[in-house]
């Protein structure tokens, strides 16, 4: 088995001792210079890597959480800041920044999956979780949820990743 490429996975809270804690949150933050991305595992948001001064300036995190709802229907919740929060330009146009959560969730989405593959492998119910959006805007317009079909669709066929 190979590595998904630029991804640094750590497990956090409960998560380091209990494997199958629930819920399931998961902090994804840029990682060095070369578009790495650092994906924390836990029962909590990993807040150290949220106040980091990169992470400050940029806002370009996401947050994300997998939870059982009504009906017991498993959901993955992503959050991602498109304006309203305070963001050094020229990070902060919020048509720019859209554009970017949009083209990026594929890969994020595929990171977190990755990230926490074994426990998916142990409790498959949780592929069938409908990932929904969480795009926070001032403007109405970019201030949505929108589907992104379901969290089995963005696994990654493990023999043909590569470093």
């Amino acid at each position: 088995m190979q590595d998904f490429p630029r991804t640094i996975v750590s497990f956090i809270g409960a998560a380091r001792s209990n494997p199958d804690v629930t819920p399931r949150r998961y902090t994804l933050t840029q990682a060095g210079t070369a578009g790495g991305v650092a994906v924390a595992v836990g029962d909590v948001y990993d807040h150290e890597a949220l106040l980091s001064s990169r992470t400050q300036m940029v806002r370009d995190e996401l947050t994300a959480e997998l939870v059982r709802g009504d009906n017991d229907v498993v959901e993955l919740h992503v959050y991602c800041h498109v304006s309203g929060v305070k963001v050094a330009p020229p990070f902060s146009d919020p048509n720019w920044r859209a554009q970017v959560f949009e083209a990026a969730l594929p890969v994020a989405l595929s990171a977190i999956h990755w990230a926490d593959r074994d426990f998916f492998r142990r409790h498959p119910e949780y592929n069938r979780a409908r990932v929904m959006v969480h795009f926070h805007a001032q403007e109405t317009h970019y201030d949505r949820i929108a589907a992104y079909g379901w969290l089995g669709e963005y696994a990654l066929d493990e023999e043909n990743t590569t470093p």
